[in-house]
Formats: C-alpha cells, structure tokens, sequence
C-alpha cells in the first residue's frame, strides 16, 4: 500500500523502484538484520557502524501515544566540514539503511498490533544553528541521501517537526526542499516558541523527554538521551593523505562533470 500511494498507483513505475529495493536490500544483506526491540540498543548499535557515526545526529526516542515511532535529529553541534573526512559516503548511506530497516521492523511489528498503518514523526531541533552547517559538499550529500531514502521506503513519514528554527529558515527550507517529495513537503510543519507544548500534545508527556517537555526519563541519565546530537568527530579517525601510499593529490586529478 505505501507504494502504491507514493507513486499513486503507476504499476510501471512502481515494478523497477520496487526491483531497485530489492537488488539494494540483498546486496547489502539488510534484509538479514536480527530485529532489536530496544531503541537504546539500536542507537547504540548504529552509533558503532562507522569511527563517524556517533558524530553524525539522529536516533530513536521511542513510540508516541499512537504508536508511530519518534525520531530525533538535533543538528546544531554538528561540524559538517570535519564528519565528511571521517570515511566514504558509500558508509554514511550504508549506516542511514541501517537504521531506517531496523526502525521499519518495529513498525512493522507496531502495525501488527494496532492493526493499522503507521510510520516515524521526525523531529529536527536546529536549536543553535550557525552557517558551518550549510558546508555545501555536507548538504549536497545529505540531499542525495534524503531523496534515497524516501525511495527505499515511501510513506514511511507521518509528519515532519521543525523546532528552533532561525530567522532565515525560509530561506535554508529553499535549498532543501527540492530533495523532498511533493507528498512528504506536504507533511513538514514549523512550532514557534510553544514547541515543547505542542510536541506534548503530539506526542504525549510521557513518550517525550523533559529537555523537549515531557515527563520522560531517558535511561542512561543524559538529558538527550542516547540520541546522536553531533559533536566534533576526534583526529584519529579523519583521513590523513600521509598516512596513505596509494593518495593523489587533487593538483594532478582531472575533474569531470
């Protein structure tokens, strides 16, 4: 059904995106990831995938008073030009599958038990933004990776919050919107500075943590939980061109568009 109404019923067009999945889904061998009740342990399981994936934000908060599941993406300590040195694309889009396969096992097994179709409401905190974060090859990739995404698993999105946002918003929503489908645009919504009562109300108290405005208490002690919230990545694990024999400078690369 989700892909039939993404693609509003186009047989043609469904077969070879759904033969893509796949191709993708048995290559990668995600198809055969054991499923994980605990949104802990799979925050803490993704956060280990790559030396950057814990510098990278997002995670599990758990479900909401629905049953949807709640995923979190507080971006502002995120340091772009320096978490692009900490390994291949290819290994960022590998870490997203991941945990996007094991997020839709549990709402797979949620739709089971409420006997209806359900999905994720996504959260994006930019509380503390500051330009660094549009380091364009950073927002290009994660672009690429928003469209992917959204075809590996349409209508997967309930809705999308959007809280703190700075005054040029307007104008960063620009930029971004082309990676978003018509339908999933539809679904992005902006709370002013009532957000925490609003995500209250969306969510219920007590599936939300007191940072946001609820009652919850995340298990480890922190305020944010075992939510990836960015930080900037160490040295050791960036690339180091001196370390590596077989590097080519870009002076004697030729660039082809």
């Amino acid at each position: 059904m989700r892909w039939l109404i993404a693609w509003n019923y186009k047989i043609d067009e469904i077969v070879p995106k759904y033969k893509k999945l796949s191709n993708v889904m048995k290559c990668l061998k995600l198809n055969e990831l054991e499923e994980i009740d605990d949104f802990d342990k799979i925050n803490e399981y993704v956060a280990k995938l790559v030396p950057g994936a814990k510098y990278f934000p997002g995670g599990l908060m758990g479900y909401d008073k629905e049953g949807y599941v709640i995923i979190f993406q507080a971006i502002a300590q995120t340091c772009p030009k320096e978490l692009v040195k900490c390994g291949r694309v290819s290994d960022m889009y590998h870490m997203a599958l991941i945990d996007f396969v094991l997020t839709y096992k549990l709402i797979r097994k949620q739709e089971k038990i409420h006997k209806r179709r359900l999905g994720i409401k996504l959260v994006c905190d930019t509380d503390g933004w500051s330009m660094d974060l549009l380091y364009m090859p950073t927002v290009k990739m994660y672009m690429n990776l928003i469209r992917f995404v959204q075809e590996m698993f349409p209508e997967l999105a309930k809705t999308l919050i959007v809280i703190n946002a700075p005054p040029m918003m307007s104008t960063i929503y620009q930029l971004f919107k082309p990676a978003f489908a018509e339908a999933t645009r539809e679904k992005i919504v902006f709370y002013g500075k009532d957000y925490k009562s609003k995500l209250t109300e969306e969510f219920g108290a007590e599936h939300l943590f007191e940072k946001w405005g609820g009652s919850k208490l995340p298990q480890n002690g922190v305020p944010t939980g075992s939510l990836r919230v960015g930080a900037p990545p160490p040295d050791h694990i960036k690339y180091d061109p001196t370390k590596n024999p077989h590097h080519i400078d870009n002076k004697k690369l030729t660039k082809l568009n």
